[in-house]
């Protein structure tokens, strides 16, 4: 798995959840982090650019110093499947370091929400994953 997380003078960490059930937990979070870290983006930072939502996911959470995934009850929206067959060009060992990524990429809807890809590309770019259920929150 590639790992580039480069040493920025001001550190960004984005995070991952589904946004209507942590909407609070989020806002807080983020607040904070920004006050006292640096930069804090959350999936909606990336939407109306252009361009595909999960190619933007990447490039940030591949330029991130942290990435911090909330699990909770929700999903949250699904991938498009070119956006996913796009990524598997991109990245053409995702799917071999990540077996759960071993899916049919043209499958509609496609089985992985975008905060599940965030998860599964942040472990891909080499972030240790410590998740958290919101009952421990």
């Amino acid at each position: 798995m590639p790992i580039n997380h480069p040493s920025p003078a001001r550190p960004s960490v984005f995070i991952s959840c589904a946004s209507t059930e942590f909407l609070g937990y989020r806002k807080a979070l983020r607040g904070h982090l920004t006050s006292h870290i640096g930069e804090a983006k959350v999936q909606e930072d990336f939407g109306n650019s252009g361009g595909s939502l999960l190619e933007k996911l990447d490039d940030y959470i591949q330029r991130s110093s942290a990435v911090l995934h909330l699990i909770g009850d929700w999903a949250g929206s699904y991938a498009q499947p070119a956006e996913v067959q796009a990524m598997l060009k991109r990245h053409p060992t995702l799917a071999t370091a990540l077996p759960e990524l071993q899916i049919n990429p043209h499958a509609t809807p496609h089985p992985f929400s975008y905060s599940q890809w965030e998860c599964y590309l942040a472990l891909f770019h080499g972030f240790p994953l410590k998740a958290g259920q919101h009952s421990t929150l």
